[in-house]
């Protein structure tokens, strides 16, 4: 299925990543990692340090793995409906 995905997102044009789910999963993760990280009495200043990242490098990142997420939806959507 990662090879089918590969291809078809290598030839179908996708529509952009719906903004809403894509904040709601962004939101979620990082709340999250901050629940984690708090818990343990660490700041999230220290454990982007740790990281070897700035604050806008964890967010990008994260992002980017939020719409993976989200085109992986898409993907089954499409597939489903079909």
């Amino acid at each position: 299925i990662v090879n089918l995905m590969k291809s078809y997102t290598t030839y179908h044009i996708w529509k952009s990543y719906p903004a809403d789910e894509l904040k709601s999963y962004v939101d979620r993760n990082k709340s999250q990692i901050e629940s984690a990280i708090t818990s343990y009495g660490y700041t999230m200043d220290a454990y982007y340090q740790a990281l070897g990242k700035t604050e806008d490098e964890f967010n990008s990142e994260l992002e980017d793995k939020c719409k993976e997420i989200v085109k992986e939806k898409m993907f089954v959507g499409e597939v489903i409906h079909r």
